[in-house]
């Protein structure tokens, strides 16, 4: 970044000389003759209020802006995220033939500019591409941190983020399952304490699906307590969070406000808790994000409530890393599911018969992954989903990774 800013800056001072370069040698000769007369004057001028003479205006003000580049540029970082994927996906419908497929695409591109400002003051902005999914590019997360409130371990952070409900830790290429109930993305307005390895933080935001007769306001919040710590060959982050709609995540609350004619007859508060541990070269996960209310739905054209059971998703991994041709190399494995997925929705919701349910009930999963190159990784994941109808899928994904 530095060396960039540095050739920006040595184009807009040579430019012009480099300019001269094209005219004729008589031009050259006037020139010179031009600013030799100058000189002599400037020698013999007074010296202005402040010292400097008007000769050294133009020196001082380019070493000015050189010093000005250079800051920035130690206090900006750039990141980058790239990832090809390729995937074969064989599915067995219970009540129809099977169907198989396969497709290579690039399934993510991330761009992440981070300025540190501050000792207190920093701002993160990340751009994302994904295909099929997000085209044209568009700011993923764009927030300001203020950190060290009042000389205090506090901090407050507002913008466009992913809501602190649960951890949603994978070593896996596939979102787990959990991710899938239970992330949120939004503008909101964070306010967090860490004493030690202890924090809490809470949090308010506009949701997207309000409760029938309620009006559209800042009324969607949560809280999040946690402890982590780490000592030589040991890491170990484990919390618990609550919101307190969790049908605004954003699978689940696109999947409903697709589906059409329901509203919700109140909030559904949802729960996650979660436990991280890295011990030596092993790593294991631990996580479970429920709804505590059994969800009511409004049907819009009749009134009529329809009151559904309280949805279960879990995740759990464990990894192994190790050296394997001198390249680090991660093996891990996964178990998670599902319980009352079918109550996600009104009951009028369904799969078509060439359609796989919402979630499975069941996955099983292994990975095996190693960076080849610096910066740059390749992993292979297969994955085994059991739905409640008796439906299965066989999915086998690879991924080529680069991270700088």
């Amino acid at each position: 970044m530095k060396k960039l800013l540095m050739a920006l800056l040595c184009t807009l001072v040579l430019g012009p000389a480099l300019a001269l370069g094209a005219q004729e040698e008589s031009s050259h000769h006037r020139l010179h003759e031009r600013i030799k007369r100058l000189e002599s004057r400037l020698e013999t001028a007074p010296t202005s209020s402040h010292g400097a003479t008007g000769v050294a205006a133009p020196s001082h003000a380019v070493e000015k802006l050189g010093t000005v580049l250079a800051n920035w540029s130690e206090r900006i970082t750039l990141s980058g995220l790239l990832e090809i994927e390729a995937c074969y996906v064989d599915v067995d419908f219970d009540k129809a033939r099977g169907e198989a497929g396969s497709d290579l695409v690039l399934a993510t591109v991330e761009l992440g500019i981070d300025a540190e400002l501050t000792d207190s003051t920093s701002a993160h902005v990340l751009l994302l591409w994904e295909e099929d999914a997000t085209e044209p590019i568009e700011v993923d997360e764009a927030f300001i941190v203020l950190d060290g409130i009042a000389d205090t371990p506090t901090w407050i952070r507002a913008g466009k983020i992913y809501i602190p409900f649960g951890n949603f830790t994978s070593n896996m290429i596939s979102d787990p399952l959990t991710l899938v109930l239970g992330e949120t993305h939004a503008s909101a307005l964070e306010v967090g304490f860490k004493l030690g390895g202890i924090y809490a933080l809470a949090y308010v935001f506009n949701g997207d699906i309000d409760a029938a007769g309620k009006d559209d306001h800042i009324d969607n919040f949560g809280a999040q307590l946690g402890y982590s710590m780490e000592r030589e060959g040991f890491r170990l982050g484990a919390g618990i969070s609550y919101i307190n709609n969790l049908i605004d995540s954003d699978c689940w609350g696109d999947e409903f406000q697709d589906f059409g004619g329901y509203e919700i007859n109140a909030s559904i508060g949802g729960f996650g808790a979660h436990a991280v541990v890295e011990a030596g070269a092993f790593n294991f996960i631990a996580e479970y994000v429920c709804a505590v209310d059994d969800p009511e739905y409004l049907a819009t054209s009749t009134g009529a409530v329809e009151k559904r059971d309280a949805v279960q998703v879990w995740n759990l991994e464990a990894g192994y890393m190790f050296t394997l041709m001198n390249k680090e190399t991660l093996v891990a494995i996964a178990y998670q599911g599902t319980k009352n997925a079918e109550s996600m929705f009104p009951q009028g919701y369904a799969a078509e018969d060439d359609e796989l349910d919402f979630l499975p009930a069941q996955r099983y999963m292994a990975m095996v992954g190693a960076e080849i190159f610096p910066y740059t990784s390749l992993a292979l994941e297969y994955a085994h989903d059991e739905y409640r109808n008796d439906d299965r899928a066989d999915i086998v994904t690879m991924q080529l990774a680069l991270k700088f």
